[in-house]
């Protein structure tokens, strides 16, 4: 739950068309970006594993995104249809994979989330 104006809601905390409208407005980075589709859907698994560059663009407009958290529970949550593939809150589906047990076990995505990708903005270094 918020509380006071610069607060944010545990992404846990909201619905699924709440946590769709924050993944698709201006605040993330994917949203109108300059990368093609088909980055953030390799083909394969086997393919990113083989070559992870494939990815690497995604992954690095994710690693500062400010609703990178939102993005991984909408995935988490959508696990069984397209939430389970391609690239979603900077991680792959292997990744998505393990930490979704976490999750259901009840651990918040904001702690699932490294702390050096979760604190990133853009401009500012994660260690800083």
């Amino acid at each position: 739950m918020a509380i006071g104006p610069g607060a944010r809601t545990e992404p846990a905390a909201l619905t699924d068309r709440q946590l769709q409208a924050r993944i698709s407005s201006r605040q993330a980075h994917c949203a109108g970006g300059s990368i093609d589709p088909d980055e953030w859907f390799p083909h394969t698994v086997e393919t990113v594993q083989a070559d992870p560059f494939l990815a690497s663009r995604a992954l690095a407009l994710c690693a500062s995104c400010p609703v990178r958290a939102e993005c991984l529970e909408l995935s988490l949550r959508q696990w069984h249809g397209a939430g389970r593939y391609g690239i979603w809150g900077g991680t792959l589906e292997r990744e998505r994979r393990a930490l979704r047990r976490r999750w259901l076990a009840g651990t918040s995505v904001t702690k699932l989330l490294p702390a050096s990708r979760r604190s990133a903005r853009p401009g500012r270094s994660a260690a800083a």
